[in-house]
């Protein structure tokens, strides 16, 4: 694991307010441009939102479909110890929490590094059904998901939670083998958050995978209507991308002011 990655994963989360002082604070600067694709036979998008939109884009889109949401905006930043010295990037938009309401419930937002656009990798949504008169069922839920996504790669259940996740290549549905004992499957990689840990979108990249989606569908033991379903997209590509144009800008920054700088002579 890279330094940048191990300051990604103690830092990114933070707002620069919480993060180490650093030595070296450089304007992140665009210089790479994200990756920008479309999977045929999926829409992989949540409430119209896909990974690849801009800033500008998302809060465009939020304010034409949900005009009464409330959004909090989280302002982070990325470092890096290289060759003794720390850098990090200025403050930037890095995620934002989306109160759309029941009919929409909690979106999350989370965004690359500004060195590749700051762009959107990452969304989870989470909704609650309250009334249970209206909530929709196991199946149409199941039904609506496979109609947007495709085929899952993988769909496991249990008394109260089904499963479903897809791992997304550049054509074909995949499938998850299935541990012959438990009968569930083993998919290489859980979608969870790469905003965490790039090492999963790096794992993912290096198997093939674009994109991870999942869905969690809770319901009552004695009942098929939902209580909550929470989706998550994870653009593994995008997210590598974001990290290494950040890492690669980063360490620039520290080789040009070592080149800048004149060092103090010994005193023995």
């Amino acid at each position: 694991m890279s330094p940048f990655k191990m300051v990604l994963l103690a830092g990114v989360l933070v707002t620069s307010q919480q993060a180490a002082a650093a030595d070296l604070v450089i304007e992140p600067q665009k210089t790479t441009e994200p990756v920008s694709r479309t999977f045929p036979g999926r829409n992989v998008d949540i409430v119209g939102l896909s990974s690849g939109m801009t800033l500008q884009e998302v809060t465009a889109k939020l304010k034409a479909d949900m005009p009464d949401a409330s959004i909090r905006t989280n302002m982070l930043t990325v470092g890096l110890n290289y060759k003794g010295a720390t850098v990090k990037f200025q403050q930037y938009t890095g995620g934002l929490l989306v109160n759309g309401g029941d009919a929409n419930g909690l979106i999350s937002l989370f965004f690359g590094s500004p060195a590749s656009g700051n762009q959107l990798t990452s969304l989870l949504r989470n909704v609650d059904y309250r009334d249970p008169f209206k909530a929709p069922t196991r199946e149409d839920v199941v039904a609506a998901l496979t109609a947007k996504y495709g085929k899952p790669s993988g769909q496991s259940q249990s008394e109260k939670l089904m499963t479903l996740t897809w791992l997304v290549k550049d054509a074909g549905d995949y499938v998850c083998p299935v541990d012959p004992g438990r009968k569930v499957p083993m998919c290489p990689v859980t979608v969870a958050s790469n905003r965490d840990s790039p090492d999963v979108a790096e794992r993912a990249m290096k198997a093939g995978f674009k994109v991870g989606i999942s869905a969690l569908l809770y319901t009552k033991a004695d009942s098929n209507k939902l209580t909550s379903l929470v989706v998550t997209i994870e653009d593994y590509e995008n997210t590598v991308v974001a990290t290494n144009a950040a890492d690669t800008q980063l360490k620039e920054a520290v080789d040009k002011q070592f080149s800048n700088s004149s060092s103090a002579k010994p005193k023995l």
